[in-house]
């Protein structure tokens, strides 16, 4: 019995110590899946604050980039009413108006700036527009053209030494260059030069690139006159070549000397300028009018050069223009796609805010031109008025920004053109009135100068 008691004690004992074991055992567990669950936990709060602290900042970047994008929105290279805000704070008129211009009285005024020019192109090659103001001496002031910028989000005066010439300025750009088509001229001379600029990233620079395309005086003792043109592109305006035409006479003999320079220009891109190589200075050629009477039939006819044939309309029904066959075209109203060829040239007839713009497109030489602008031609008491806008319109875009405020408002142009009899008289009108395709192109044939003046 007391066996049996015994091992049913010690029994009792081993399923104690076995049961102590097993809670052991059950405990040890709990905790490992709470201090899991507790990692687990850890970590996604980890994940949970990383992915926060992600998207606080992305938001800073979004919100960043929306403020520049503002800020580049408010800037736009063509709000000339912002553009003149900043030019009164910023432009140095010491730097750009001719100090004659500023002796005088000159003031930088909405009025001055409203008769600048502007022409848009991407000069400093970011993708975006940019944009320089010009005109002539006697047209707003300025004696230096201006180039402006707003890559950075703001308005910005970009360096340059480009000069402007007295009579004409045009600018355009072609292969990654900032080309200036501009006339000067005197007393008995005048010439027509391209020159070629460049922006090396902080300035627009010269690059010494000063081609003649037109060159004539006329003096006492003698005359001469010169033609030049790019006779061919070997590389775009990186490398070409160049030739002018000249011929130079005297008034104390029939002689005329005529001569052919091709020079080969090739663009250096490590100096940023131009080196020239004579290819040839052709032999002279001189040549007695009255002996050599072939010399007439040698001479080219007066006619049209460097245009491309287009159709245009004239009088409601289509036109095609061979230029070649003209030593005058006139086109009122309407686009040419020879438009990149000619000189702009603005007209202001009237100030009064309410001003439409009408145009005409000179390809020739037109002389002595005049406009005569009516308000009202029913209207006896209103008085025309005339304005001479030069002694010579060549190869130019006349814009006339004028107030047409009735149905009879019109501007008339008149001139006179040089034909083989002698100077003649040609007179045309605009208005807001009429479709553009029912105006009437002007043309003068080409000719030849008769033999008896030879």
């Amino acid at each position: 019995m007391k066996r049996l008691v015994s091992y049913f004690m010690i029994l009792s004992i081993v399923l104690g110590l076995v049961g102590c074991g097993a809670k052991e055992t059950a405990k040890t567990e709990e905790e490992l899946r709470a201090k899991v669950k507790a990692e687990l936990e850890a970590e996604e709060a980890m994940k949970e604050k990383f992915k926060e602290e992600m998207r606080e900042e992305l938001k800073k970047e979004l919100n960043n980039g929306a403020s520049e994008k503002a800020i580049k929105k408010s800037v736009s290279i063509d709000d000339k009413d912002a553009i003149f805000e900043f030019l009164k704070q910023k432009l140095d008129i010491q730097q750009y108006i001719p100090e004659y211009r500023i002796e005088m009285g000159y003031t930088f005024n909405r009025e001055n700036f409203d008769k600048w020019l502007c022409e848009y192109f991407d000069f400093t090659g970011d993708g975006n527009n940019d944009v320089v103001y010009f005109n002539t001496y006697f047209d707003g002031g300025l004696g230096k053209a201006i180039f402006i910028s707003a890559d950075s989000g703001k308005y910005e005066i970009v360096p340059s030494d480009v000069d402007l010439a007295k009579y004409d300025n045009g600018f355009f750009y072609e292969d990654g260059f900032i080309m200036l088509r501009q006339k000067s001229g005197g007393s008995g001379m005048g010439d027509i030069y391209q020159c070629i600029f460049v922006y090396d990233g902080k300035i627009i620079k010269n690059t010494g690139g000063s081609l003649q395309l037109e060159s004539y005086f006329a003096g006492p003792k003698g005359y001469g006159n010169s033609k030049g043109k790019i006779t061919e592109k070997i590389n775009g305006y990186k490398e070409f070549i160049f030739e002018i035409h000249s011929e130079e006479g005297s008034n104390e003999s029939d002689q005329v000397t005529t001569s052919v320079k091709r020079t080969k220009y090739t663009y250096d891109e490590k100096t940023l300028t131009y080196k020239e190589l004579n290819l040839s200075d052709s032999d002279k050629e001189t040549v007695n009018k009255e002996i050599n009477k072939e010399s007439a039939n040698s001479i080219p006819d007066v006619h049209l050069e460097g245009f491309e044939n287009e159709t245009l309309y004239s009088e409601d029904s289509p036109s095609t223009i061979d230029y070649s066959k003209y030593s005058l075209v006139i086109v009122p109203m309407q686009e040419s796609k020879n438009l990149d060829k000619l000189m702009p040239k603005v007209v202001e007839v009237t100030e009064t805010g309410k001003e439409g713009r009408l145009n005409f497109s000179v390809f020739g030489t037109l002389y002595n031109v005049n406009l005569t602008y009516t308000k009202n031609a029913l209207d006896n008491s209103e008085e025309s008025k005339e304005i001479f806008i030069g002694d010579k319109i060549e190869n130019q875009c006349v814009f006339v920004n004028v107030e047409l405020p009735t149905d009879f408002s019109s501007v008339v142009v008149t001139g006179s053109y040089q034909s083989r009899s002698g100077m003649e008289g040609i007179e045309f009108s605009l208005d807001d009135m009429r479709d553009l395709k029912s105006y009437k192109i002007l043309t003068v044939d080409a000719y030849s100068f008769p033999d008896e003046d030879y």
